[in-house]
């Protein structure tokens, strides 16, 4: 009979089952084993891993901007206010360019500083000694009236020039480097007046700081 045996009595017996015929469910383990869980692992993994990064990079942003000082994209940058607040002056292309005119630094025909000047070039060499990377050209100018012989000047070139010299001293006993400055004269050739009048000659008598990154 199929599905039974025979026994040593002759007596067909059933036969026992040798596998179980139960349908295969999947239990905790094989969800474990699927194919796509894997996927999910890596992901949380990336995931960790980007927001330690960011969290990284925060610190280190915010410990940066706690022990540097100021930055600035040139190093006349931040000086502007505070310098056009001690004497009349521009600024184009991120020059500085300050100007001592005949109302506040020289009289007619003459290069000695006034006590006038004297105390503007104190205030301007207090600020400038604290910043660095910037060169100084000071330039002399002068009206076009001709000048007496008695001064002992030649030329309103020499004229101009010893008033821009008497600058760059100025400015050297009061502390600032002598190798970033320079001084030259232009006598009355760049007058930004007509010399047609006294205080437009005044105007033109003028000594002008022009401080430059020097980079």
């Amino acid at each position: 009979m199929r599905g039974h045996h025979l026994d040593k009595r002759g007596i067909f017996l059933p036969l026992r089952p040798t596998h179980s015929r139960r349908p295969f469910l999947p239990g905790p383990m094989d969800a474990r084993l699927d194919g796509s869980s894997w996927l999910v692992s890596l992901s949380d993994i990336m995931s960790l891993l980007l927001i330690f990064f960011l969290a990284w990079t925060a610190l280190e942003i915010s410990r940066a901007s706690n022990q540097e000082g100021p930055s600035y994209s040139r190093p006349t940058d931040g000086l502007e206010g505070t310098l056009l607040r001690e004497a009349p002056g521009v600024v184009k292309d991120g020059n500085i360019c300050l100007v001592l005119d005949g109302k506040i630094a020289f009289e007619e025909g003459k290069a000695t500083l006034t006590p006038g000047a004297h105390h503007i070039l104190a205030r301007i060499a207090q600020v400038l000694k604290k910043r660095q990377g910037y060169t100084m050209d000071i330039i002399g100018h002068s009206d076009n009236l001709p000048v007496n012989p008695a001064t002992g000047y030649r030329s309103n070139y020499d004229l101009s020039l010893d008033r821009a010299v008497n600058v760059y001293k100025e400015l050297a006993l009061l502390g600032l480097d002598p190798g970033i400055m320079r001084a030259q004269g232009l006598g009355s050739l760049y007058g930004i007046e007509k010399n047609d009048s006294p205080a437009h000659r005044r105007a033109n008598r003028r000594v002008e700081i022009v401080i430059r990154p020097s980079y």
